[in-house]
């Protein structure tokens, strides 16, 4: 396993114990995780939390979150990519994504197959002081929904936006 970046000696420890547990939670042998993987920061990274690139057995972390996370969020990032990897060398190409074979391989991990994590989750620790402004809508059903500047922004100027619930027009509240 290649780490590329400053990473230190304790996190790449940790790193490489996450990765092992998911190969053996998926019954792959330890020669595999150590040919070829690549880790490393990536500092553009300021949307996404990390990025498995199955093809080229390499993970980017964003740096921007692994400085603000919890090591708990840590975790459940490294095991989500690296369970990524372990789908596309069990099932090969179909297995890129979030589909079956990913969700397979998350629940023998014993993670929650979820394909992305949500915000609100990390909101407190990563997006603090520069989430994008939300403003509140609602449609002739009742749902209410969150909308960006730019949605507004559209919906002022006489935009057509519909629910995802009743596929009515959404009102700006």
């Amino acid at each position: 396993m290649q780490f590329n970046g400053n990473f230190s000696v304790e996190e790449k420890d940790l790193i490489y114990r996450w990765i092992v547990d998911c190969c053996l939670a998926n019954n792959i042998k330890s020669d595999w995780f150590d040919e070829g993987i690549s880790i490393s920061f990536n500092s553009r990274k300021k949307r996404i939390l990390a990025l498995a690139y199955s093809r080229s057995k390499r993970i980017e972390i964003s740096s921007f979150f692994w400085e603000r996370a919890t090591l708990i969020q840590k975790e459940e990032t490294v095991k989500h990519e690296a369970c990524h990897l372990i789908a596309y060398f069990l099932f090969g190409p179909e297995a890129i994504g979030h589909g079956k074979f990913f969700k397979q391989c998350m629940r023998k991990c014993g993670l929650t197959p979820e394909a992305y994590v949500k915000s609100s989750d990390y909101s407190n620790v990563v997006f603090k002081g520069w989430r994008q402004r939300r403003y509140a809508a609602t449609c002739s059903c009742g749902y209410t929904i969150e909308v960006s500047g730019r949605v507004r922004a559209n919906i002022i100027r006489g935009g057509a936006y519909r629910c995802f619930a009743c596929h009515g027009l959404i009102d700006l509240v």
